[in-house]
């Protein structure tokens, strides 16, 4: 499962002088859009509705309010997107109910997608595996995580991965 809100600072702590944050630009042009939508609908309870029915004005300052609340919402409170010496990090989330990380280790090796599906676990529990993939391909690397009531722990070392392995984790 391809996310990119988490990406657990372990995963990428040894090479935290290269990782920046950044807004992404798609809550940036969202913010853009609900900014300009809620001027236009302000201006238009304004200046167009002097003598309109009451319904129209309180529609639009609704709209305009919504809007405005969105905008803070996509400028102060979208989460960040990480990048490794200027390229963007694809973050990828897997739950497992197989608790051997050396079986899932052999199946990503042996990139055998039967055995990985059939070790998967839709609940948030158990083990997880967490890959940073950059898009250029500078940073390929896994952990996993194990579950300890109430939070996950890093369970073993980072691990760097080839291309091979994760193209073949990016299909999966």
């Amino acid at each position: 499962m391809k996310t990119n809100d988490n990406i657990p600072a372990s995963l990428v702590e040894d090479v935290a002088a290269q990782v920046s944050k950044h807004k992404s630009p798609k809550a940036l042009a969202k913010a853009a859009i609900t900014l300009v939508i809620a001027i236009a609908a302000g201006l238009a309870t304004i200046y167009g509705n002097m003598e309109a029915q009451s319904w129209c004005p309180m529609c639009l300052g609704c709209l305009s309010v919504i809007c405005l609340l969105l905008t803070i919402a996509y400028l102060f409170f979208s989460k960040p997107e990480l990048k490794y010496n200027g390229s963007k990090i694809n973050g990828y989330q897997f739950y497992f109910n197989n608790p051997s990380t050396a079986a899932i280790r052999i199946a990503i090796r042996d990139k055998d997608k039967k055995a990985l599906l059939s070790f998967l676990n839709k609940n948030e529990i158990g083990l997880r595996l967490n890959v940073a993939i950059s898009e250029d391909g500078s940073m390929k690397r896994m952990r996993f995580f194990k579950y300890e009531p109430f939070e996950y722990k890093p369970e073993g070392e980072i691990i760097e991965i080839d291309a091979d392995t994760a193209q073949f984790i990016e299909e999966l």
